[in-house]
């Protein structure tokens, strides 16, 4: 009775230690579906570098001050400045589109380089220079 408790017990210990903690069951969310959940919101520009290296863009006061905000019904509505002088201001909405890789408004079509819940970079292109824009949340 003793061997048999024993086989039992062993029995009982490898399969608890053979079934593994893996999430492997609970679904995973795509790069699509994170980028779709991450881009919602309202963002600020803090900072543009032109991709070659040669430093930092201008950003004026008024550039600090647009906003974008990312509505879930793909709706995306911008508050900017229009003059360097901070003399004129614009807000208007358009659709947007997200993929894994690019975000899509108005006549641009924009790299997503990272998009986290708290910094979003892209790739700018505008008259052939190519430029890293930073926001945050």
């Amino acid at each position: 009775m003793k061997q048999e408790n024993s086989i039992f017990l062993m029995l009982i210990i490898g399969l608890l230690f053979s079934c593994s903690s893996n999430d492997s069951n609970d679904p995973e969310i795509s790069i699509l579906e994170k980028n779709k959940l991450n881009i919602i919101g309202t963002w600020a520009i803090t900072s543009s570098v032109i991709e070659n290296g040669t430093g930092e863009s201008e950003l004026y006061e008024c550039d600090l001050t647009e906003r974008l905000k990312f509505k879930s019904n793909n709706m995306l509505d911008i508050s900017e400045y229009v003059e360097t002088n901070c003399s004129e201001f614009n807000e208007y909405s358009i659709s947007y589109s997200i993929t894994e890789t690019h975000l899509n408004y108005d006549i641009y079509s924009q790299e997503i380089i990272e998009l986290t819940t708290t910094k979003l970079k892209l790739i700018f292109i505008e008259d052939e220079i190519r430029y890293i824009e930073t926001y945050k949340r």
